[in-house]
């Protein structure tokens, strides 16, 4: 009876010096994964153009809503009301966009 062996590939490549070498870092699999997600989501917009329109007039009628119905309501001691608005529509959108189901 004879048995045949084959050597474990990591040993191998361990013995060769090539462990991680051609394996990109986590930093690069996040940016590559981003990527991906961003590609796959503006895929979608052409077929459905009401993303397109909501995803661009919803932070605008925000800013404007904010801004000019509310701002000349809120007073903040040392600061302008704009300062504190646009981060918040930043972040805002951004939550908004993560949130819905494009796919």
């Amino acid at each position: 009876m004879t048995a045949v062996t084959t050597p474990n590939p990591s040993t191998t490549a361990a013995a060769a010096g090539a462990v991680g070498d051609d394996l990109p870092s986590g930093l690069v699999w996040s940016i590559r994964n981003t990527l991906n997600e961003a590609g796959r989501h503006l895929r979608v917009i052409p077929r459905n153009p009401d993303l397109l329109i909501f995803s661009t007039l919803q932070p605008i009628m925000f800013v404007l809503l904010f801004k000019y119905v509310f701002g000349g309501r809120i007073e903040i001691p040392g600061y302008r009301y704009t300062q504190y608005l646009m981060p918040g529509i930043f972040a805002q959108t951004v939550v908004f966009g993560a949130s819905s189901p494009y796919e």
